[in-house]
């Protein structure tokens, strides 16, 4: 934990890892004064901070035998009613796009795993091209 006094006010600042994204991140709190009574206090809101936000990534839960193709349908249904006809359409097409080079390199078995990143690449490139 670490301070900064700004005009009459202490901030006192936390870094923790986030879980999710693995990056260092910080959380802050301000204060009046700069005791050890405020800075314990501090420590405590800060710890409390951090561990509601790490609390709330672990009630994440896996779902199990979920196909790409059904979140992607899930996805556009909760976005069509958000935004636009044309953005939605758009995004359909890409949704089939995607599919269709996704179904054309499926991967069987992790000794295929390198040929089809390989394939993918080259289909990528293909269509930068077209």
């Amino acid at each position: 934990m670490w301070k900064q006094q700004r005009d009459k006010k202490y901030r006192f600042f936390e870094q923790y890892k986030d879980p999710l994204t693995n990056k260092q991140k910080t959380v802050s709190v301000t204060m009046n004064d700069d005791k050890k009574k405020t800075a314990k206090q501090a420590q405590i809101i800060l710890n409390n901070k951090i561990n509601k936000i790490i609390s709330r990534v672990k009630r994440t839960t896996l779902i199990h035998n979920v196909t790409f193709e059904s979140l992607l349908t899930e996805y556009l249904d909760d976005e069509k009613k958000r935004v636009r006809r044309s953005t939605y359409y758009n995004h359909m097409t890409m949704k089939r796009t995607l599919l269709s080079i996704l179904c054309i390199l499926q991967v069987k078995s992790a000794e295929k795993c390198n040929d089809f990143l390989h394939s993918l690449a080259a289909h990528f490139l293909f269509y930068l091209v077209i």
